[in-house]
């Protein structure tokens, strides 16, 4: 008896007149135009015996799609998180490699581990793993993907997973909606949320100085600014009237800023004529643009602009725009009376004054600097003297009580205490030249080392 097999389906065939290709979730890994048959159901009639097998098929419609792809390669997966703007490990002469492991303990099963160039394991996937505690998603794709990339994760366990792919809804609080206005008042604080109006979307400031926009708890796109250690958290976004926002940190330094085309001309007409916002489409699309819809700078590369600036330095950015000056927490001397200093270029004209903003005081994580080899550090609560690679702490506020400030007045220099207490770490007589005083780390031929010094 010849045995029959009666399949009844849909039936799509996929031919390519080049070469064979896999196509998976809409990613193409090779260069081709492929003409995809789609056809309605049809039976197929399968008879098979030993000598041979037929197969007769009957298709009623059949549409042809020609879809066209392009040869770039395309990185659907990678082992490094996107949390992490460097290598990890150390590749030495040797590099990074892959050790496959068939453990013969069946428990165990396979797994991949990758070795840096002096032996380190930094990475590892196991077989046996019930849920996958990597890196899923480590390739930000920018534009939305029609799969549904939602991972199953416990809230509870939230550290424990790749920040890549997850936020704490406790911790990031959805504050503005859909867009916001770039003025000099408006800041966007560290776990602060500008959200889409789907509520898919959103984009906020992690605590590691990362900028990212998550689609549900898919980093879909990120400034690369995290874990660069010259910058110190809290961090926050800024803006400028003239169409850029910049990501600052706790000490006011530039890690990343947008970039307006527009600004090449004149400054003060941008100011009388335009408002710029920002705004998180529903496409996962971040861009400024004006009160007239058009586009400035987007963070899809498809866009014209798309620009933007990232410091590996420790750098200051003033918003002329907002009349800002910013404080360094790296100064050379501080003065009894700041505004002695200012002066006009032209005593008749009044728009002329020049400001010198110099500062009265020190505060926590600021450092006094000299051209000698000393230097006064305020810490949370310790001022400290070091001279020679020597530290000496010369003062503190009490117990478990932070230092507010450290300020030079025209009868001494003063530590305050955020309890409220102050202590003089020098008492000078107030007379008609004590507002000139000025104090700095000194040294003078002979000395033995420099010193702290009040002059005048």
């Amino acid at each position: 008896m010849v045995p029959t097999v009666n399949i009844y389906n849909p039936t799509t065939t996929i031919s390519n007149v080049e070469s064979s290709t896999e196509v998976e979730n809409n990613i193409y890994t090779s260069s081709l135009t492929t003409n995809i048959n789609t056809s309605t159901p049809s039976t197929t009639s399968t008879t098979c015996n030993k000598s041979a097998t037929s197969t007769t098929s009957t298709t009623s419609t059949t549409t042809n799609i020609n879809i066209s792809t392009d040869n770039k390669e395309y990185i659907i997966w990678d082992s490094l998180p996107k949390d992490l703007p460097f290598n990890v490990g150390f590749p030495d002469d040797k590099g990074y490699y892959l050790y496959i492991k068939d453990d013969k303990d069946t428990r165990v099963g396979a797994s991949v581990v990758l070795y840096d160039g002096t032996g380190v394991k930094i990475w590892e996937v196991k077989g046996k793993q019930k849920d996958y505690k990597d890196y899923a998603f480590p390739v930000e794709y920018v534009y939305p993907l029609a799969i549904d990339t939602t991972l199953n994760i416990n809230d509870e366990y939230y550290e424990y997973h790749d920040q890549h792919n997850f936020y704490d809804k406790k911790i990031v609080k959805d504050v503005y909606s859909s867009t916001i206005e770039m003025n000099c008042k408006n800041i966007i604080n560290e776990n602060e949320a500008l959200i889409s109006e789907n509520k898919q979307y959103r984009f906020f400031i992690q605590e590691t100085g990362n900028i990212v926009i998550k689609d549900n708890y898919r980093t879909t796109w990120s400034s690369n600014t995290a874990n660069i250690n010259i910058f110190e958290g809290s961090f926050k976004d800024v803006f400028s009237p003239l169409g850029e926002f910049i990501l600052r940190d706790k000490y006011d330094y530039t890690l990343w800023k947008s970039i307006n085309p527009i600004l090449l001309f004149n400054n003060n007409d941008i100011l009388s004529e335009y408002k710029f916002y920002l705004t998180l489409s529903n496409e996962a699309e971040l861009f400024v643009e004006d009160q007239y819809h058009n586009i400035y700078w987007s963070n899809w590369n498809e866009r014209i602009y798309n620009s933007h600036l990232r410091y590996v330095n420790s750098l200051k950015y003033e918003i002329s725009s907002c009349n800002e000056h910013l404080r360094n927490k790296n100064i050379y001397e501080i003065f009894t009376e700041t505004n002695l200093y200012n002066y006009y270029i032209n005593p008749d004209d009044r728009p002329s004054l020049v400001k010198k903003y110099y500062f009265n005081n020190l505060l926590p994580g600021e450092v006094l600097l000299s051209d000698y080899n000393g230097f006064l550090n305020v810490t949370k609560s310790d001022l400290i003297l070091n001279i020679n690679d020597k530290p000496e702490i010369i003062s503190s506020c009490s117990e478990n009580k932070d230092i507010k400030e450290l300020r030079l007045e025209v009868n001494g220099l003063k530590l305050y205490c955020n309890d409220g207490n102050m202590k003089y770490i020098a008492e000078l007589k107030d007379n008609k030249d004590s507002k000139y005083n000025r104090l700095s780390v000194e040294y003078r031929e002979g000395m033995e080392k420099p010193i702290l010094a009040i002059l005048t």
